[in-house]
C-alpha cells in the first residue's frame, strides 16, 4: 500500500508543479516564470516567493468580468502569506487593474516583505480599498524595492495611507547593531487621483516609517526608508496629512523627488511631505513643487513640508489657500525657493539639485517637467475634434502604441507609418482625453491631456445656385426641375439645389429658388 501512495505521489507531481504556474520558466532568478497572459498573472498568488516576468502587455478586463466582476481583482499576498518574490515587467503595461473592496492592504499586490517589483506599467486602474491601498502594492515590510514603476491616470481610493504607487511602507525592525541600510522606493512615476478619506494620503506612498535600533547612548542605527527620483503628476485629496509624495514619513530620506500634480486636505497639507515633527532623523531635500494649487481648510500647509531641510524648489505661481483664502507665502526651508515655469522647464535648474539625467530622469528641455528616464518622450498634442464620429488623431515616431483614456475606458491605437488615430464616437465640445504614447522597449510617456474643439462648417453661400454658375435665376429652377426629371447635367450641384437641406432635390426646392429670385427683384 505504501508503495502505491509513493508511486501516486511520484506519479502526480509534476501535475502539482504545473498547476502553481501553467507558463514555461521554473521559477528561479535565472530562470523566472513567463507571464504571458492575464490567467498566468494570477496564477503569481499560487507560488508567493517564486521570480516572474512579464512577456507582454496584459489586459485584465475580460478576466475580471468573468471572474470577479463585483470586487475585481483578489490582490497578490496578504499579512499571513505575503510576496517575497521578485516581478519584472518588462516595461510592459497591465490595463483593466479593478479593485472594489472594503479590505486592508490593497493594489496589484496586496502585502509584500523583501520583494522586488520593478519595470511595470498600469494603465487607468480602479482601486477602492479600505487601509494600505496602493496601485502597485498596498502594504510594504521588510527590505522591499520597489522601483521604475509606472502609474498613468486613473484612482486610487481607501480610508488611511493611500499612495498612487504604495499604500504603506514599514523598514524591517533592527534587533542587533549594525550600518545603516536603507529600503528603497526610486525611479517611480503615477498620475493617479488620489483619496484618503479618513486618514494620510500622498501621490507616491501614503505614509513611510523606518525603524530604528539603539545599542547606547551613543550608537543607533537605523533603516532608512529611501524614497527618491520619483514624479508625481495627478491629484491628492486627504483629510489628515496629505502630501505630494508621500502623505507622512519618519525616518525616510525623501530626495529629488517631483511633484507636478495638486495637493488638498482638511489639514496638514504639504507640496512634498508632512515629517513627524521633532524628527531629527532622516532629511527632505533636493525636492521639487511644481503643483498648480495647493489648499488646506487649516493652516497647516507647506509648499515642501512643515519640517524640511534645505534645497527645495517651488513653483512660484502655486495658488495656496488656507480655510477658503487665498495666502501667500515666503521662501524658506518649509516653502523652498520658487522658481517660474521657464526655470522649471529646464534641465539646468534641476541639475543644481543633483537629478541626474544620464540614470534616472528625462526632459523635454524648455517644453515639460522631467520624467522617467524609463518612459517614452511625451508626444505633440494631438488633434482632437468633437461631433457625433469624434476622433483624436496625431504624429509619434516610434513603434509602438497610444492610449487615449476617456473617462474609465481606455482605447488603443497602434502606429503606423509615425500616425495614429482612434475613433470615439459621439464626442462634445470642451470634453477632455489623457493621451500617452508606449515605444516599444520603454515604459508609458506622462499624459497629454486634450480638450475637443468643435467643428464648424462655414454656411453656404451658393443654396439655389444649382447650375454653379455663381448666380440664383431661373436657368437653376430648370436645372432643378431637369434633376427631378432625371435629365442633370454635368454642371449641376446637388448641395446648392437641396434648398431646404433635407437631403433630396425636390419640387419644394424648386419652389424656393423661384422664390429667391423674386425676393431679390
Amino acid at each position: 500500500m505504501e508503495k502505491c501512495k509513493l508511486f501516486l505521489l511520484l506519479f502526480l507531481t509534476p501535475y502539482i508543479l504545473c498547476a502553481q504556474f501553467s507558463g514555461s520558466g521554473t521559477g528561479t532568478l535565472n530562470d523566472p516564470y513567463l507571464i504571458t497572459s492575464a490567467e498566468e498573472l494570477f496564477e503569481v498568488r499560487n507560488e508567493l516567493g517564486g521570480h516572474y516576468k512579464l512577456m507582454n502587455d496584459i489586459d485584465l478586463t475580460n478576466w475580471i468580468q468573468e471572474d470577479s466582476p463585483t470586487q475585481g481583482w483578489s490582490p497578490i499576498g496578504n499579512a499571513q502569506s505575503p510576496f517575497t518574490g521578485t516581478f519584472d515587467g518588462s516595461s510592459h503595461s497591465i490595463k483593466g487593474l479593478y479593485i472594489n473592496r472594503n479590505t486592508d492592504n490593497c493594489g496589484l499586490f496586496g502585502y509584500t516583505n523583501g520583494a522586488t517589483i520593478k519595470n511595470t506599467a498600469i494603465i487607468a486602474p480602479e482601486i477602492t480599498g479600505a487601509n494600505n491601498v496602493g496601485c502597485i502594492t498596498g502594504y510594504v515590510s521588510g527590505e522591499t524595492v520597489i522601483k521604475n514603476n509606472i502609474v498613468i491616470k486613473g484612482s486610487v481610493t481607501g480610508k488611511n495611507n493611500v499612495g498612487g504607487i504604495a499604500g504603506y511602507n514599514c523598514a524591517p525592525q533592527i534587533t542587533k547593531s549594525g550600518d545603516k541600510t536603507h529600503v528603497s522606493i526610486t525611479g517611480n512615476y503615477s498620475s493617479s487621483s488620489i483619496t484618503a478619506t479618513e486618514g494620510c494620503g500622498g501621490g507616491i506612498i501614503g505614509f513611510a516609517i523606518g525603524s530604528s535600533y539603539m545599542q547606547s547612548v551613543y550608537n543607533t542605527y537605523f533603516h532608512y526608508l529611501c524614497i527618491d527620483n520619483n514624479a508625481f503628476y495627478g491629484e491628492v485629496s486627504a483629510t489628515q496629512h496629505a502630501g505630494g509624495i508621500a502623505g507622512k514619513a519618519d525616518i525616510a530620506e525623501l530626495c529629488r523627488n517631483i511633484c507636478k500634480g495638486n495637493v488638498n486636505g482638511e489639514n496638514s497639507v504639504n507640496g512634498i511631505c508632512y515629517r513627524l515633527s521633532g524628527s531629527n532623523v532622516g532629511s527632505i531635500d533636493k525636492n521639487v513643487f511644481c503643483g498648480n494649487s495647493l489648499s488646506s481648510k487649516g493652516t497647516d500647509i507647506h509648499r515642501i513640508s512643515n519640517n524640511a531641510t534645505v534645497n527645495n524648489y517651488a513653483y512660484n505661481g502655486t495658488i495656496i489657500s488656507s480655510n477658503g483664502k487665498a495666502i501667500t507665502v515666503e521662501d524658506n526651508e518649509s516653502h523652498g525657493i520658487a522658481h517660474g515655469l521657464n526655470a522649471l522647464r529646464k534641465q539646468t535648474t534641476y541639475e543644481g539639485l543633483d537629478f541626474d539625467f544620464t540614470e534616472s530622469w528625462s526632459i523635454v528641455n524648455g517644453e515639460t517637467f522631467p520624467y522617467m528616464i524609463t518612459q517614452s518622450t511625451p508626444i505633440k498634442a494631438p488633434s482632437f475634434t468633437a461631433g457625433s464620429k469624434g476622433v483624436i488623431s496625431g504624429t509619434a515616431s516610434g513603434n509602438g502604441k497610444v492610449y487615449v483614456i476617456r473617462g474609465n475606458a481606455v482605447y488603443e491605437a497602434p502606429i503606423v507609418d509615425n500616425s495614429w488615430s482612434v475613433q470615439l464616437g459621439n464626442v462634445t465640445g470642451g470634453e477632455t482625453v489623457d493621451v500617452c504614447v508606449h515605444y516599444e522597449g520603454k515604459q508609458p510617456s506622462t499624459a497629454t491631456t486634450v480638450t475637443a474643439e468643435e467643428v464648424h462648417v462655414a454656411p453656404t453661400t451658393n443654396s439655389g445656385d444649382a447650375n454653379g454658375d455663381g448666380t440664383v435665376d431661373t436657368a437653376d429652377v430648370v436645372a432643378i426641375v431637369n434633376c427631378i426629371l432625371g435629365k442633370e447635367s454635368p454642371s449641376f450641384v446637388k448641395g446648392n439645389a437641396d434648398v431646404n437641406k433635407d437631403g433630396e432635390v425636390l419640387i419644394d426646392d424648386a419652389v424656393l429658388t423661384v422664390q429667391m429670385i423674386l425676393d431679390a427683384q
